[in-house]
């Protein structure tokens, strides 16, 4: 049952309510409480899930409506038990409430630059030529390609020139074209190559000598367009491209010659789905450049500063240096210290049930601070920030993030029962798994495997034993849960394929 994989991440999406006219249908019901059509539909929208036969057929709902109707189960109970009301619950809730308005404001200015700000992009026709010599001003070959290409005026003999002299095979069947490539998408080699180019605005012909090529190219083409319009900018090039390689291959006189049309020949399906993950890429680097910039803005403006500590390169952190006091992150309302970052991780840790990650705690601390705490902090500091809590979008978010914490006390209950595995349980799995399990490749021969030895397997195979038990009573307690609140679910009122 896949229960934790549906909400791992639920709290930090917008919830919208659905305008449907059978949004109050009840879909499931349960002691004290019930699960209508809206909040199913509201799911979908928070997992950012389109419904098609795939994704919402029955079984996938009904699975769906199962755990929202146990979450809502858990935080009852939990209720009762006074959870909400102890103090452990409102540090976590305070801290992740930071998270939720970093998530709120992001979505809104990445919603905001779509529609504002123009993704650039640039083609370019390329010839790569091997270097022979210290120099390219002085290497035989590549004056005589600069030479020929500079001589051509006519767009189709430049193509076949490429075709027919360019080292870089990729690019051969569709004279010497680049995928559209992005300029201000952040940091990208190929735009590095064409950055004269680009700077001069024309189409002649420049020189990039890198260490064993140099690649002669034109720019062809400049366009800005908005990231939504990306997909079908890439659909209308790639077809442009499939009509280049088509034609390659029926000249082709091997059939190896023929193969490197391949990757562009291919039919629509693929041209447009290739360009839907293209669009995708672009986009997100798109915005990643914008969003850095927004939180550097922010920085700037709100006099926010990080300790000089974080200046030095990350694995060379040492923790003699960081004690209680030590202020990581200032602004004119407030300090944040090293202590409170020792409380916080021990939160998140202990929401997260004691899960163990790679590195010492340390370096976890660090990583929680740089990679999740600082942008959070810096978003708390604006305006925008005060707005969000009082939105609507903010309190829905809040009422998951309460469910989320609940279900997370759920699972750390049963962690913290008994669980252990005896050394007769050890001594069995090793004994049915030594040889396919707990194997090595044998060095002398790679066909064959090497049995390792218990010592080396033995806390691996504890840590497995425990782990299924761990499963085992999970799957019992909500199994009991389901039966002791008469959970029922109305599967009859389930469509295939629609919400």
């Amino acid at each position: 049952m896949k229960f934790l994989n549906y909400f791992s991440i639920i709290f930090v999406s917008i919830l919208l309510f659905s305008v449907c006219k059978s949004g109050n249908e009840e879909l499931a019901s349960f002691t004290n409480g019930k699960i209508i059509r809206s909040e199913l539909q509201n799911f979908y929208k928070l997992k950012n899930i389109e419904a098609d036969p795939k994704t919402a057929s029955i079984k996938n709902q009904i699975s769906i409506i199962e755990n929202l109707s146990l979450l809502k189960i858990i935080e009852s109970q939990n209720e009762k038990e006074g959870l909400f009301k102890s103090k452990e619950f409102q540090s976590l809730f305070d801290l992740y409430k930071n998270f939720i308005v970093a998530d709120l404001y992001r979505k809104s200015f990445f919603e905001k630059i779509k529609k504002s700000k123009d993704v650039e992009l640039v083609v370019a026709q390329v010839i790569q030529v091997g270097l022979n010599s210290d120099s390219a001003e002085t290497d035989p070959k590549v004056i005589k390609i600069w030479n020929d290409l500079t001589s051509l005026k006519e767009d189709q003999k430049i193509y076949d020139y490429i075709v027919a002299n360019t080292e870089e095979l990729g690019s051969k069947p569709i004279g010497g074209f680049l995928d559209p490539q992005c300029i201000n998408c952040g940091q990208n080699p190929v735009i590095d190559i064409l950055s004269e180019g680009i700077k001069n605005k024309d189409e002649k012909f420049h020189k990039f000598v890198s260490q064993k090529s140099v690649f002669i190219y034109r720019i062809t083409e400049m366009k800005k367009i908005k990231p939504t319009a990306i997909k079908d900018y890439f659909i209308m090039k790639l077809k442009q491209y499939q009509k280049y390689a088509l034609k390659f291959a029926e000249n082709a006189k091997t059939d190896e010659e023929k193969s490197l049309a391949n990757y562009y020949a291919e039919e629509d399906k693929k041209v447009e789905y290739k360009s839907s993950k293209y669009a995708e890429f672009i986009t997100n680097k798109f915005l990643q450049v914008a969003w850095n910039e927004e939180v550097n803005r922010i920085q700037k403006d709100y006099n926010i500063q990080i300790s000089p500590l974080f200046n030095q390169k990350q694995e060379e952190f040492k923790e003699a240096n960081f004690s209680d006091d030590t202020v990581l992150l200032s602004s004119p309302k407030k300090k944040y210290t090293y202590g409170e970052l020792k409380n916080h991780y021990d939160l998140i840790k202990n929401f997260k049930n004691n899960s163990k990650d790679k590195g010492d705690e340390f370096t976890q601390r660090i990583n929680f601070f740089l990679n999740e705490y600082l942008m959070a902090a810096i978003i708390g500091e604006t305006e925008q920030a005060s707005k969000i809590l009082d939105s609507d979008e903010f309190k829905m978010n809040s009422v998951y993030l309460k469910r989320e914490i609940s279900f997370s006390t759920f699972i750390r209950k049963i962690q913290n029962k008994d669980i252990e595995a005896s050394e007769e349980e050890i001594l069995q799995t090793y004994e049915a798994g030594k040889l396919y399990s707990y194997t090595m490749d044998d060095p002398k021969d790679s066909k064959k495997k090497i049995t390792l030895p218990l010592g080396e397997v033995k806390e691996k195979i504890r840590s497995e034993i425990k782990s299924t038990k761990f499963k085992k009573l999970l799957e019992k307690d909500i199994e009991n849960l389901k039966k002791s609140n008469n959970l029922k679910i109305y599967t009859e009122k389930l469509k295939e394929g629609s919400l």
